[in-house]
């Protein structure tokens, strides 16, 4: 059985938890649903084990629990708290009623041969299911926390298409010094992913949308 044989991508909006969106949550609803149904799947993949992978201050294993204390709410726990990028994975999985063997955090200053060398340390001899937490460019309009740059649509295209097609060797290549200069969330861990890729995977975009000029996308692959 290929190591690699489901991955989940969905965003790291801290907005996909409607105690946080407040009065906003309806505007996110369709992502949320589309990240949940992912993650079902994700968990219903049969794998050895279930890894979330997302930006964190520091690059490797993490252990905590999802703290929203920085958003508003009162942190979960006293103790050591996940990134909001994994805090979003673990409120997911909690959602669907299953939870991570493990949290991996990825640094987004890692360059794309670090991002590649994590990857290959995370498999081994066990199937593994991986929850890929990450946004596109956060330049897509006026509004947009980065402001609107004109690189960000096509940086976000082939991205997507990317992920489409299941093209991992794609994602691979994506630019880190552009990709940091459009304030993308998501490249470290999506290159993190791609270098686990050992087997053709069936793959689709199941949404995309970017509605405060941040791109937002749910995605799935699966060993063909």
């Amino acid at each position: 059985m290929p190591v690699l044989i489901s991955v989940a991508f969905v965003p790291a909006t801290p907005l996909l938890v409607p105690q946080i969106a407040q009065g906003a949550a309806h505007e996110l609803a369709h992502l949320r649903q589309a990240s949940l149904d992912a993650v079902t799947q994700l968990a219903q993949s049969g794998a050895d084990q279930l890894v979330v992978v997302g930006t964190a201050p520091v690059t490797g294993p993490v252990t905590g629990e999802p703290d929203w204390s920085g958003f508003g709410l009162s942190p979960a726990s006293m103790g050591q708290a996940l990134s909001p990028s994994l805090s979003i994975g673990a409120w997911l999985l909690d959602h669907v009623g299953t939870q991570a063997d493990r949290y991996v955090g990825v640094s987004p200053q890692s360059s794309n041969a670090e991002c590649a060398a994590l990857g290959q340390t995370l498999v081994g001899e066990q199937s593994l299911a991986v929850l890929v937490v990450g946004d596109g460019s956060a330049c897509r309009s006026d509004k947009a926390p980065g402001s609107l740059d004109p690189r960000a649509q096509e940086f976000d295209a082939e991205v997507v298409e990317a992920l489409r097609l299941g093209d991992s060797a794609r994602l691979a290549r994506l630019d880190s010094e552009l990709a940091g200069e459009l304030q993308v969330n998501g490249r470290a861990p999506w290159q993190v992913v791609a270098a686990m890729v050992d087997a053709p995977m069936a793959s689709r975009v199941v949404a995309s949308d970017d509605p405060y000029g941040v791109l937002y996308v749910v995605a799935q692959w699966s060993v063909a």
